[in-house]
């Protein structure tokens, strides 16, 4: 039987605290003050004598250099900065050791390990610096072993600061890879998880001991593994899923390089229905949807992500039967320009075309007429008979307001609309838009753009008109 509408409603409680609006990742106020985003440069200052002595591997050395790194620093979060910032610039991923295809036998001298020489490394550091560290085994959960027939295994640090457990985790951070026997081009710095908080390192890594989640309620390993795999800057951003039980997500293995390894993916199935998300972000904080083929092209019809009494619907129908990638993109006013992926996953259409968003002649009010402070106050939309349709629009003074009309092919129709000249009151200001679209489908977009910016880069609000 053919499934029109089957709405999905995918929602995960997430207890990931918020902490300042500077930096959500941190464990604390105290430890967000050292993630920096930029290197220290005491680091840069290591002599070439040391630095050459390395290559030995020799105790004296590691010593040495540990002994370097932590002079002057006022406290342990600068030590641990400094030994974090020192591994991630000088000690490249061994992705070829990953995939076995000659793991090095010497991180120092080779200048290259895997998660466990990244670990390793870093707790004779903090040994020699004087910081209380332990290493930390577990399982990702973004990884699949066929050889030991369980999520594979990773290894990272945790550090104890003023009675505080920290976590590090230098190989996360890591700047460059060594891939088909050679280094990479080292990319930007990162401290993404240079005392990253307990709650947002749990979504990607489970600890095989219990303690060492550091959790006043731990998880269990069932949780951990259907949690939906989303990215750093959901938890950056401070989105979290909304009421209740998952439902609907099913976690694949895909094959990565080689035959032992796998990458465990989120595939969602509406068939020729529509799976709906309700998440909440906070003051600030923008989510946008979009379905695209495999080959990258966009289904605008297919994603919606609509403002709902303080929450997010991110809604989702597969454009036709196969396989689709859908994302949730966030941005952050105060610091963002573009949008940034949170979340992926995979979406299989059966029995055909899935159904448009929105609805015919439902006016939906996207999550970005939020972020701009934009109210339509009233519209006749509804009213399929309507020989004309209107929108009458409120919005600050920070932004500016325009309307488009397009047809059933996205194509403008230029004489379709008119705006009111715009009417200030009540610090802000008030537009009415008239549309005269043509029988059929057309397509209604109220675009916003800041103040003084000179394209509307975002949608308040959507309807497709059916006369």
């Amino acid at each position: 039987m053919k499934r029109i509408g089957l709405v999905f409603c995918i929602c995960f409680f997430c207890a990931i605290p918020v902490w300042s609006l500077a930096d959500r990742l941190a464990t604390d106020d105290i430890s967000a003050v050292y993630r920096t985003g930029k290197i220290d440069p005491y680091v840069l200052k290591v002599p070439a004598r040391i630095q050459s002595a390395l290559s030995k591997d020799s105790a004296e050395s590691k010593r040495e250099l540990a002994a370097f790194l932590v002079a002057g620093a006022e406290n342990d979060f600068v030590k641990v900065k400094r030994l974090h910032d020192w591994i991630t610039e000088n000690i490249a991923y061994d992705t070829d050791g990953f995939y076995g295809d000659g793991r090095a036998s010497d991180p120092l001298k080779e200048r290259r390990a895997t998660c466990g020489g990244f670990a390793w490394l870093f707790l004779e550091l903090a040994i020699y610096a004087g910081v209380n560290a332990v290493s930390i085994t577990g399982r990702s959960r973004s990884t699949f072993d066929s050889k030991t027939n369980t999520m594979a295994s990773h290894v990272w640090s945790a550090v104890e600061i003023g009675g505080k457990w920290y976590i590090v985790d230098t190989t996360h951070d890591d700047r460059f890879g060594y891939d088909n026997r050679a280094s990479g081009k080292k990319g930007a710095y990162r401290d993404t998880q240079l005392f990253i908080s307990p709650a947002a390192k749990i979504v990607e890594i489970f600890p095989d001991e219990e303690r060492y989640q550091f959790l006043p309620r731990p998880w269990s390993f069932a949780e951990f593994l259907a949690h939906p795999h989303i990215n750093m800057n959901f938890l950056r951003h401070g989105v979290v899923f909304a009421n209740g039980m998952p439902g609907g997500i099913s976690k694949e293995n895909l094959p990565a390089r080689g035959s032992r390894y796998f990458t465990v993916a989120d595939f969602l199935r509406p068939g020729a229905g529509t799976v709906t998300m309700r998440l909440q972000a906070p003051e600030g904080v923008t989510l946008f949807a979009r379905v695209t083929s495999a080959t990258g092209k966009s289904h605008e019809a297919h994603a919606l992500c609509v403002n709902n009494a303080g929450a997010s619907d991110c809604s989702f129908s597969a454009p036709g039967n196969g396989e689709y990638k859908a994302y949730i993109s966030s941005r952050e006013r105060a610091r963002d320009t573009l949008f940034t992926k949170i979340y992926e996953f995979t979406l299989i259409g059966s029995d055909g075309t899935g159904p448009q968003l929105p609805p015919a002649n439902d006016l939906a009010v996207l999550d970005a007429s939020r972020e701009y402070g934009v109210k339509i106050v009233n519209h006749n939309f509804a009213d399929r008979t309507a020989q004309e349709y209107f929108a009458e629009v409120e919005y600050p003074n920070t932004c500016a307001v325009a309307a488009t009309l397009s047809d059933d092919k996205d194509r403008k129709i230029v004489s379709g609309s008119k705006a009111s000249r715009p009417e200030a009151g009540g610090g802000g200001m008030r537009i009415r838009f008239t549309f005269y679209p043509q029988p059929g489908t057309s397509l209604v977009r109220l675009r916003v753009k800041p103040a003084g910016a000179k394209l509307y880069n975002d949608t308040a609000a959507v309807v497709r008109l059916v006369r």
